[in-house]
């Protein structure tokens, strides 16, 4: 068993064309939340026509969050895209906060969310009837989806990618064919319900401000993922080209077959079928091919949230890997440990550490909707900051090279959104969104707690001024004390 240092540095290589961003994006987008969201949607806007308008209004505002980050993305092509963004416009405790809130609820929520829509689908495969499934089966099956992740990414990384691309395929597979399924249903067969008849559909909605609000919330879970590429924008192919394109093209194809598949759902059932179901795609799929049908989609969405939970528990550990490597977080989750002979190094800590509180929130939460609204909160809140540094940016650094660049109006309504948002769910939900707001409150004593090690340890850090310490990535005109003579402002220091 071999260990490597947490302070060994890492070149990138340019790996990403257009095509792998674009599947990236498809891939972290469609995941889990097109399969679980929809029947809680429904519950509280309560009419079909709603209930479209809602995934639209949902799309249309994670595609301005979208072309913000094409700006960022195709401006700074680094590696980290939140933490990049917030540091260089607000200082790196900003950036740690994120960082830490990230590692503590936002990710490990990710995780367990996805594990628990692939429990759901399982238990419904196990037992179709639901009054037959022992209480905590799907809590249990949740948390052992998570361990198997765990376990799986402990052994082999390369084991981990192979298996990825393989069930992202076999994800995007299972969408079409749930969208080809409804063209057949109420297209060719002329069958299904008449629910969006124009003459009916708005029959019933919800009048009350808040219930929209958390039929948008978790809207806007289901369209997760558009960030993504942000994060590894290092090693993007022509960045300033190919962010902007995958975004754009990514979301746009998710906003349709969003769409497709709940106008698909709506004209073969019920709303009242809909509402409140946490396994719609298998009663859909029953309605059109009978009780076999059911079970294949089943087990393949089972199979597909899997997929996705495994992806998501990667990527969180490799960020706090690469969080621990420059010191942002303690070096601990930097460091990484070689289980087997010829098998790559796996950063056993952080991956440990993530998959132990997302099984933690899905023992202690039991609520796919409590997490969602925890996961939710803590993630635009910094949307929102990641936003607002956009904005910052243009006026501390005018001359930044910017590639693409949006309409001032685009981020402002955003960061309007989300600030929206952000107050009216604490205000709904104050109890479970205070889980994310006590994280966020410790992580200031833990930034000082940290910035203390680190000059114990012979750093330069300074609590004084703590941006002086240990420079992620900050090497900018703006702050020339880490540009070692370089004249581009959009040349960076790496740790």
């Amino acid at each position: 068993m071999g260990v490597l240092s947490a302070g060994q540095s890492k070149q990138y290589s340019k790996s990403i064309g257009l095509r792998s961003a674009q599947s990236l994006i498809l891939g972290v987008v469609i995941g889990s939340g097109i399969f679980s969201t929809p029947g809680l949607i429904t519950t509280y806007v309560k009419s079909p026509a709603a209930t479209v308008l809602v995934w639209f209004a949902s799309g249309l505002i994670s595609l301005l969050g979208g072309w913000c980050y094409c700006e960022l993305g195709a401006a700074l092509p680094f590696t980290g895209g939140e933490t990049v963004y917030l540091e260089r416009a607000f200082g790196r405790m900003t950036a740690f906060l994120y960082v830490w809130v990230s590692a503590l609820v936002a990710r490990p929520a990710s995780v367990a969310l996805s594990a628990i829509v692939s429990s759901d689908y399982a238990c419904s495969l196990l037992w179709p009837d639901t009054n037959d499934e022992p209480g905590d089966a799907r809590w249990g099956a949740a948390a052992v989806a998570i361990a198997s992740c765990c376990l799986l990414q402990m052994m082999s990384t390369y084991v981990t990618a192979v298996s990825l691309s393989i069930l992202t395929a076999f994800k995007m597979l299972l969408v079409l064919s749930i969208c080809l399924l409804g063209v057949f249903h109420a297209g060719i067969m002329s069958r299904g319900t008449d629910q969006l008849d124009p003459s009916k559909s708005f029959n019933d909605i919800e009048t009350a401000p808040g219930d929209w609000v958390l039929a948008l919330v978790n809207c806007l879970y289901a369209y997760n993922g558009w960030n993504m590429l942000n994060s590894a924008a290092s090693e993007v192919v022509d960045p300033s080209t190919t962010i902007p394109l995958a975004i754009n093209t990514g979301l746009i194809v998710a906003i349709v077959s969003f769409l497709w598949i709940n106008v698909s759902y709506l004209l073969t059932l019920d709303i009242e079928d809909i509402s409140g179901s946490t396994t719609v795609a298998v009663d859909f799929t029953r309605e059109i091919v009978g009780d076999l049908g059911g079970q294949i989609v089943a087990g393949g969405v089972a199979l597909s949230a899997f997929s996705t939970c495994h992806g998501l528990l990667f990527a969180s550990t490799q960020a706090m890997r690469e969080s621990g490597r420059s010191q942002l977080m303690p070096r601990i989750f930097g460091g990484q440990l070689q289980l087997c002979r010829d098998v790559t190094p796996t950063p056993v800590f952080a991956l440990l550490m993530q998959s132990t509180i997302a099984i933690l929130m899905v023992y202690f939460l039991k609520s796919f909707e409590a997490i969602v609204r925890v996961y939710v909160w803590t993630q635009w809140v910094f949307f929102s900051l990641a936003i607002l540094a956009l904005v910052t940016l243009r006026w501390a650094e005018p001359e930044l090279d910017r590639p693409y660049r949006v309409w001032l109006i685009v981020p402002v309504l955003f960061v309007g959104i989300s600030v929206f948002m952000v107050f009216v769910l604490f205000f709904l939900s104050p109890g479970t969104c205070s889980v994310a707001m006590i994280a966020l409150l410790l992580g200031v004593p833990a930034w000082y707690f940290h910035q203390y090690m680190l000059r114990r340890q012979g750093a330069t850090a300074s609590v004084a001024n703590p941006n002086d310490a240990h420079p992620l990535l900050v090497a900018t005109r703006t702050n020339p004390q880490y540009a070692d003579g370089a004249s581009n402002s959009n040349e960076f220091k790496t740790l």
